[in-house]
């Protein structure tokens, strides 16, 4: 049985060997499995710190004072208001002879979670005991679970590369992944009192977040639960944001049989853990749209009954609230991510564009026109302006307004979970949702799509694909929310129909404008990671991203 770790740090053995009995005695006479670990230090060194970052413990207690002569002071509360921060889901207790007061303390903050009068604790057996008892309780954030099995996640768990406070990026060691699992499952009370006794996790096939995706299975002393959650790990900050959005768009604003619930967070100084219910489970594992995408005809009807729901424009309650930013629309794109960020500057931004297109020029059936400098190129009958695309895709400014709506804000198919055997669903990862560009999440699913369709579907000639990229424009440009059609197969042009029907003034430019942007930022995963897309996967995005810079650019879809 996995027991309660506790540290102890006192300067004197005789009240070290003290002070380990009664904790002792205080967990193990109500049924607590217990492992006290007792140091005796005279002054504070690197390796304590480092002990405490390798086993985590649940609980540690340090002497008010330490040390000797001049070196004799508050120690324990100043290695305590060190320490609290990068150790959230510890339990800080601090022993004194004194009577601590507001002014002893010297302004050290975080302050330990709990004081504890030294005499009181070793020689009662009373009420006293069971105060201590009791507030122990209530900061504890771990509930104890003896058996996790992460190896059906665990190359997930190694790419997950976050920095830490010293700034060195790595993956969360074992006992970290074990505390924000503990802390997920917290329930509240005492650790003995929670019924999951085992984790279980598997690989959920998802996007490229920068979170490690897990379907959680938990078990009790008896049996295994039918319904599984979606257990997120990454970093700490990401998940205080994502549970934080979740509370104020998901939370109040979808419909329930669309919202997952958010049953548990959990913190290190490093990373962090949000834990979700998923909404139509018992059945079966719950699936990612981006499964069924890949399947291509197999599921096309599916995926077709799943974009109905999500974007059904009488019942969702994202797209309906919008504000008007008053700025131009390219400098909206240039100041937002993901488009761009503030670390990227204009010389950066054409140099890679420029880096794309040098490149698409070489791909079999693009013939350059005179010199390259010249920027132009001749596709599949079409001759392309090249040069400084970027700079004349965004000065396509239609407005000096920009309208934004409360939206996803990161919906590729990983983020809709799917009931196994049908087309209910749910939404998970609230991270970047709030208010964007009315295109943002159409942009993302269309780019899910393009990724993912079997390729069968789609072929893999540089000359093919973009003529099927200036075709969906050419018929996108005749579509009108009067007269809409969700009878065809393509999946892209049932996306665009549907931005369509939810966003009555919605410019078919701004969306053509923030789909060149957004495939830019996909293909700017591949200098990051030679591996995040495959050679396929590659031409298809540089065949769009050529296909619709040459629309834009040839201003052939209206405002």
């Amino acid at each position: 049985m996995h027991a309660i770790k506790i540290f102890l740090f006192d300067d004197q053995q005789d009240e070290l060997d003290s002070a380990e009995e009664a904790f002792r005695n205080l967990f193990e006479a109500r049924g607590e499995t217990v492992d006290v670990q007792p140091r005796l230090i005279e002054g504070w060194e690197e390796k304590d710190i480092k002990e405490i970052r390798k086993y985590r413990p649940e609980i540690i207690v340090f002497d008010n004072s330490f040390g000797s002569g001049s070196t004799r002071g508050m120690f324990g509360q100043e290695r305590i208001s060190e320490l609290k921060i990068e150790f959230p889901d510890s339990v800080f207790i601090l022993l004194t002879k004194l009577n601590i007061s507001g002014p002893s303390l010297r302004s050290q903050f975080p302050q330990a979670d709990i004081f504890i009068e030294k005499r009181g604790f070793s020689q009662s057996d009373g009420p006293y005991r069971e105060w201590v008892y009791g507030e122990i309780s209530k900061f504890l954030t771990r509930a104890r679970v003896d058996q996790i099995d992460v190896s059906g996640s665990r190359k997930a768990l190694e790419r997950l590369q976050v920095p830490d406070v010293y700034k060195k990026r790595r993956a969360p060691s074992e006992w970290e992944i074990r505390s924000l699992i503990e802390q997920v499952c917290y329930t509240g009370g005492l650790p003995s009192e929670n019924v999951v006794n085992g984790v279980r996790l598997t690989r959920l096939i998802g996007g490229k977040s920068g979170a490690a995706v897990s379907l959680m299975y938990l078990k009790t002393e008896f049996s295994e639960y039918k319904v599984p959650a979606v257990l997120k790990i990454m970093g700490s900050k990401d998940a205080i944001l994502e549970a934080r959005h979740h509370a104020k768009f998901a939370k109040w604003v979808l419909p329930y049989r669309w919202r997952v619930d958010l049953i548990g967070t959990g913190q290190t100084d490093t990373f962090g853990a949000v834990c979700y219910s998923f909404a139509h489970g018992g059945s079966g594992d719950p699936l990612t749209l981006n499964s069924l995408i890949s399947k291509g005809e197999v599921e096309r009807e599916r995926v077709k009954r799943v974009f109905a729901q999500v974007f059904d424009s009488d019942s969702q309650a994202w797209y309906s609230q919008q504000e008007i930013q008053n700025k131009p629309l390219a400098s909206y794109f240039l100041e937002n991510p993901p488009y761009f960020t503030e670390q990227s500057n204009e010389t950066a931004r054409r140099e890679t564009v420029e880096e794309i297109l040098e490149e698409v020029s070489n791909f079999d059936g693009c013939v350059p026109i005179g010199r390259f400098d010249d920027g132009r190129l001749e596709v599949a009958g079409f001759s392309v302006q090249m040069g400084d695309m970027l700079t004349r895709v965004l000065q396509i400014d239609d407005v000096n307004e920009t309208r934004l709506c409360l939206s996803h804000g990161d919906l590729n198919g990983g983020n809709i979970l799917v009931a196994e055997g049908s087309s209910e669903f749910s939404f998970i990862d609230f991270r970047h949702t709030g208010y964007h560009h009315i295109a943002r999440d159409f942009c993302s699913l269309e780019g899910s799509i393009r990724t993912l369709q079997p390729i069968e579907e789609t072929g893999d000639d540089f000359s093919e694909l973009f003529s099927l990229e200036i075709d969906r424009w050419k018929r996108f440009r005749h579509f009108s929310r009067s007269h809409l059609s969700f009878a065809g197969d393509d999946l892209v042009d049932l996306l665009r129909q549907y931005y369509l029907l939810n966003h009555e003034n919605g410019s078919k430019r701004e969306y053509a404008m923030a789909s060149f942007l957004h495939t830019l930022w996909l293909l700017s995963f591949h200098a990051r990671d030679p591996k995040a897309w495959s050679p396929a996967q590659l031409i298809r995005l540089k065949a769009f991203l050529l296909a619709t810079g040459h629309v834009l650019d040839a201003c052939d879809l209206p405002a």
